[in-house]
């Protein structure tokens, strides 16, 4: 470390040195010295005097403030720290966020008018309460004002109020003091309020805007107002001494820093912050809203006293400050519960670090970002001792202001979130709440924050004699509950390095014993005897009882139950006495009953079947015959040409068997025999054999029953059995059948068509629909279409927000509800379920029937509870591992550490436990999708595709894993024919932020799928394009916008070219250029754009379609002056075109005369683009006739009656 950074660190630490006569001296003028510092500057000593002496301070970095003579019409300029704040102000027009308030409770004799005079006398000696701030071509200034003793003291009485109200009417108040706005243009930047609630006793409230403060400052104020309150009152009026600089000087001089010596700082903290994440990976309670709502609530702890003397007594023994010893204990709180070694926080920093600044009010504070890498290889010790070298070379490079960090960097711009960190750590020192001042008695009124702008910021309130910890979190985000758990396992923290700082590192990232314990009774499902009972056993009896029921219904074909079981027994007889025990047969099935039949008799028999899909290529269904040695395959008639390949024995499933001289089926199977084994894709590009026992089988039967429970439904339930067989989700439809229910099987056709689906449901009376995520999102508005109300489950896949969201209206709607099923087909079919509420976080919820699920870490230790770890699996629904896999089963199937009689399965699926006990998938461990330092969610990127009208399907992967800034987001699509014109960027643009937008978009002719239903991602990768140039690379707009456009774009942010796509802030936009930006584009264009528009508006593409859409509107008439009749006839029109109809009626239901879910985003989009108007998808679902959809516009519209007779013809529509 060279010598000016040791100054430079001093001077951040509040230790001025100085030398005098060759001696090296220092001043401290706040604080404490630390003791690190200290031995730094001691082993540095003799060059630090050397260089003292030499130096001739050229660098204003390291130059006291100076006074600043006004040149410029008053017009001074802004501090970095102002400049953020006065930007924030334009954004949120004029928000509360960052009032700087306090308040203090006095009892005595209060005189107010001595108190107006006091803080009159305050705002006087400080210009920077006298401030106001303003904009020209430049950008903004601030004016200092002369002062006209304007500052009104407003007083409150509620002394006569009732003592039970009193209370809460002066807490209500004082609130409302804090939740006032200033106007940055005209107001002073303070407000004072007497709150009267006795007649000796009263609540004396200032409220400052950070702009012109920060919490040192308070204390500045509050100092001097009671010095000027007892001098007037003594009758004398004493001058504090005379302030040699006023704050706009220190802007000034902060603006004149040697660049020179901040290009070093800048360069320090680019290095530092490369490859940084973005956002945070704290799992959250609820997914992060577009926008920060800012709604907070605090819950503040007190630690032992005990703990506490120990902490102090350690940091004393190691030489470090309390505050960094708390710090580097939080980092490791948020390491275990992200599962993250890089963890970014930041904390305010006082820049007074010149003794000039020192008496003055102002906004000096500033932000310090530490970024850990928490080392869980090495101990406590050596962590923290990387810390500290790391914190003083922080703090050494600590003069460059952290807006200039954060415009730097570059990173993007968003609503939803603070820029570069969004977590805090703040030391307060606990200072006397209570003080005499001549006979008043004054008490500080303690007042818990709920407003927060950032996501979690942690508070260390520390005394010599106790020390509280605070948390104020976002409730948009996160749970009490959840807060509450870091708060506890802080404490652990505390309590285990200071017993013994070489624990481990891995060791601190485990859940506490307590915490185990409540994991373990959370892990079990319900318990259920398996003795005595097979799935073959369960399917007779239920024969018996249903005997002439339909069992089966495949397009005109019916069976029976008994005669299901006649065909079943005959086949299983065939089957037993042809097949060697242990060896497999093959099932080469289309769609229907033959597939129900093959599939008991198989179980019946005791042989292990295994499903062939038809429909896979010929070199899977090969491969899988040859590793799983099969010799006998049972097909049908129409199968046969596509299995000619095959040498074994086969057996046509139509003709071979023979129902008049079946015999029983005696089959010796055990319980933890093979019952069937489906292939799964590999990691590796080759299928993997899933060993699935009758055991397994025997306790999804009751998993499944306590699924179809939960729906509370009496009588016969019917199934629709649309998954693949060779997909492990299709045992559902074959334990439908077992529990006698009627079971419908949709044709190869049939199952293609999400309407006919619908239809099947409906005519069958079907009354619970299950289907993966992506059927679903086609099948759900068939079903409103049809009026059909149905329960549903979902599962096979993650489901999206965007299909949570639908599912919730319907369900909502029609009075049902939605179950999230969750499982691998290593624990056979589901292992877990819930209920998806609308007001709880979507989860996969809680294990199922003698089922147990682990969440550990890598070295299956448990985490706490609520952090992110993988999943495991234990209990009968266990496979016995992958055939002809001993590796694999063996990496797969590891031994339980606590108990060697359980097996447990890592599922490599990232999990975290809700503060409700319900399990929520966050990703899969093996392929996180990470794009930039943002995690994405790529299936949220597909839903957004698919729901444009021109597209048919599409998929959406990473061009590679963890590639860091190289990671691109790849977007395949399947279009209709004469799409052209359509532009998925600019569609999806309007409601996915930046970082979510694929950078390359290929068109393909199919979404390959694996049997399951699941986009085929390694295929996938693997096809053509269908044609490149049915999308266009650059996007279609008015020549003219575009142009000027993006000389404004070139101008401002110095850039010779833009293309489309570019981002106004990764291109090097940052505050105050994006004010600029506005004013241009209002200057060019007359169009007015909020700074508000522009965060969701980041693209240049999405800047020119906001142009030419807001110019396109100056030519029509004012929305609100369309005739009802205008409404009706275009919007008719739309339908016809929509609709390919050549008229409609007003009482036609949408999807009654030919519109499917397709169809619907086409009208949706028209709409919007005819009436500029958002019809949101779930709103469709409820206003399904024409006439109800004229009705909503002429509301959206505000029409009025008297608007009707308007001629149609009139209308300019631009």
């Amino acid at each position: 470390m060279n010598i000016k950074q040791i100054i430079s660190n001093a001077i951040n630490a509040g230790v001025v040195l100085y030398q005098e006569s060759g001696l090296l001296k220092y001043k401290l003028i706040k604080g404490e010295f630390p003791s690190e510092l200290k031995s730094l500057i001691v082993s540095h000593k003799e060059e630090i005097i050397r260089f003292l002496m030499e130096n001739d301070s050229s660098d204003t970095i390291y130059q006291a403030p100076f006074k600043v003579d006004n040149e410029n019409n008053g017009e001074l300029v802004l501090s970095y720290e102002q400049e953020r704040f006065w930007f924030i102000d334009q954004l949120e027009e004029s928000s509360t966020h960052y009032n700087v308030p306090f308040a203090v409770e006095i009892q005595g004799s209060f005189d107010l008018e001595i108190a107006k005079v006091a803080l009159s006398r305050v705002v006087e000696r400080h210009h920077i309460l006298r401030t106001t701030y303003h904009e020209n071509s430049d950008g903004p200034f601030q004016r200092v004002n002369e002062y006209d003793t304007g500052l009104e003291l407003k007083v409150l009485d509620f002394s006569k109020e009732a003592s039970a109200s009193k209370e809460r009417m002066v807490k209500d108040a004082v609130g409302m003091e804090f939740l006032t706005a200033f106007d940055l243009e005209s107001d002073l930047m303070i407000r004072g309020t007497w709150i009267q609630k006795q007649e000796d006793v009263g609540v004396f409230v200032v409220v400052l805007h950070h702009i012109a403060s920060d919490n040192h400052s308070s204390n500045i104020l509050l100092k001097e107002f009671f010095e000027n309150y007892q001098s007037i009152k003594l009758g004398n009026l004493t001058d504090l001494p005379e302030l040699t600089l006023q704050y706009s000087d220190f802007a000034q001089w902060q603006r004149d820093v040697s660049s020179e010596q901040l290009k070093v700082q800048l360069a320090f903290w680019q290095d530092k912050l490369k490859g940084m994440p973005v956002v945070h990976n704290l799992p959250l309670d609820h997914p992060r809203p577009e926008q920060q709502t800012f709604a907070g609530d605090f819950q503040r702890s007190t630690l032992p006293a005990a703990l506490t003397a120990k902490v102090d007594a350690y940091c004393k023994h190691r030489g470090i400050t309390v505050n960094l010893f708390y710090e580097t204990v939080f980092s490791i709180l948020l390491s275990a519960y992200s599962q993250t070694n890089d963890i970014i926080v930041g904390s305010p920093i006082d820049k007074r670090n010149h003794e000039k600044l020192e008496p003055m009010l102002g906004c000096f504070s500033d932000t310090m970002l530490m970024r850990f890498d928490v080392d869980d290889k090495s101990t406590f010790k050596e962590y923290l001792s990387e810390v500290q070298k790391d914190y003083v070379q922080s703090l050494a490079n600590g003069e460059i202001n952290y807006s200039t960090i954060v415009n730097e960097l570059g990173h993007e711009r968003s609503l939803a979130f603070s820029p570069v960190h969004q977590i805090r750590f703040t030391l307060l020192r606990n200072e006397s709440e209570h003080f005499e001042f001549d006979e008043l008695s004054i008490s500080e009124l303690k007042m818990e924050e709920t407003k927060t702008k950032f996501d979690l910021s942690f508070q260390v309130f520390w005394s010599q004699n106790s020390v509280d910890v605070g948390l104020l979190y976002s409730t948009d985000i996160f749970e009490k509950d959840t807060i509450m758990g870091f708060v506890d396992f802080y404490s652990s923290l505390l309590e285990q390095v200071l017993e013994d700082d070489s624990v481990q590192v891995s060791t601190l990232l485990c859940a506490e014993p307590s915490d185990v314990e409540e994991q373990l009774l959370l892990a079990g499902g319900n318990v259920q005897s398996l003795e005595g009972e097979s799935i073959s056993s369960l399917f007779s009896k239920t024969a018996e009882q249903y005997s002439q029921k339909v069992a089966l219904i495949c397009e005109e074909q019916e069976l029976t139950f008994t005669e299901l079981d006649r065909r079943v027994t005959a086949l299983s007889s065939v089957l037993l006495n042809t097949t060697p025990a242990g060896e497999y047969i093959g099932l080469y099935l289309n769609r229907s009953i033959d597939t129900v039949v093959a599939m008991l008799a198989a179980l019946k028999a005791g042989v292990p079947y295994i499903p062939l899909e038809p429909g896979n290529p010929r070199r899977r269904n090969e491969m899988i015959i040859k590793d799983a040695g099969i010799n006998t395959i049972i097909y049908h008639s129409d199968t046969h040409d596509k299995i000619s390949f095959f040498a074994g024995k086969l057996l046509n499933i139509e003709s071979d068997i023979d129902t008049s001289k079946m015999q029983p089926a005696i089959s010796n199977k055990l319980s933890t025999d093979v019952a069937y084994t489906i292939y799964t894709s590999g990691s590796t590009g080759l299928p993997k054999g899933v060993l699935n026992t009758h055991k397994n089988l025997l306790n999804f039967y009751y998993v499944f029953k306590e699924q179809l429970d939960g729906f509370n439904m009496e009588g016969d339930n019917g199934w629709l059995w649309v998954s693949s067989y060779a997909f492990d989700a299709s045992l559902k439809g074959l334990i439908a059948v077992i529990l006698g229910n009627t079971v419908v099987i949709p044709t190869e056709h049939e199952v293609k068509h999400p309407a006919t689906l619908a239809k099947l449901i409906k005519n069958n009376d079907i009354k619970v629909f299950n289907a993966t995520p992506l059927l679903m999102e086609f099948v759900l508005p068939e079903l409103i279409a049809s009026d059909i109300a149905v329960d549903l489950i979902v599962s096979g896949d993650n489901i999206s927000q965007v299909l949570v969201k639908d599912l919730h209206s319907y369900c909502e709607r029609v009075n049902r509800s939605v179950i999230n099923a969750y499982g691998p087909t290593e624990a056979t079919v589901n292992a877990a379920f819930t209920k998806l509420l609308a007001k709880e976080p979507i989860s996969i919820g809680k294990p199922t029937v003698n089922t147990q699920l682990y969440i550990l870490n890598g070295e299956q230790h448990f985490i706490p509870k609520g952090a992110i770890g993988e999943l495991y699996i234990a209990g009968e629904c266990l496979a016995s591992g992958y055939l002809n896999r001993d590796e694999l089963t063996h990496d797969s199937f590891i031994p339980c550490p606590w108990d060697k009689n359980k097996s447990l399965f890592r599922t490599g699926d990232l999990v975290r436990y809700l503060p409700n006990g319900n399990i929520q998938f966050i990703s899969r461990n093996d392929d996180q999708v990470k794009v930039r330092g943002y995690r994405v969610e790529l299936g949220e990127v597909a839903a957004h595709i698919r729901g444009i009208d021109s597209i048919i399907d599409a998929a959406v992967t990473i061009n590679g894993k963890d590639l860091g800034v190289n990671t691109k987001i790849v977007a395949y699509f399947v279009t209709k024919k004469q799409s052209n014109s359509d532009c998925i960027e600019s569609k999806i643009s309007q409601s996915l932020p930046g970082y979510m937008m694929p950078d390359e978009y290929i068109p393909v002719d199919e979404i390959p799928k694996t049997p399951g239903g699941k986009v085929d991602f390694n295929l996938l990768k693997q096809i053509k394009p269908s044609n490149r140039g049915n999308l266009p690379n650059v996007l279609s707009h008015d020549s003219d916008i575009e142009q000027k456009l993006r000389n404004i774009w070139c101008s401002i942010l110095s850039v010779e070219s833009i293309s489309d796509s570019d981002n106004f802030f990764q291109l090097g936009g940052h505050s105050l250029l994006a004010m600029k930006l506005i004013g241009d584009i209002k200057e060019e264009f007359d169009v007015n754009m909020e700074l508000r528009d522009l965060f969701s508006l980041l693209t240049f593409s999405s800047q020119i379609d906001f142009l030419e859409s807001q110019i396109k509107c100056e030519g029509a008439i004012n929305s609100t002056s369309l005739a009802s009749s205008t409404i009706e006839e275009q919007l008719s029109k739309i339908w016809c075109q929509v609709l390919n109809l050549d008229e409609v009626d007003v009482k036609d239901n949408f999807f009654q005369i030919g519109g499917h879910s397709l169809l619907a985003m086409k009208l949706i989009a028209e709409i919007k683009e005819t009436f500029e108007v958002s019809l949101e998808l779930r709103e469709l679902f409820s206003l399904l006739t024409l006439e109800s959809q004229i009705e909503w516009l002429a509301d959206k519209l505000n029409i009025s009656g008297a608007d009707q007779n308007e001629d149609f013809e009139e209308v300019d529509w631009g």
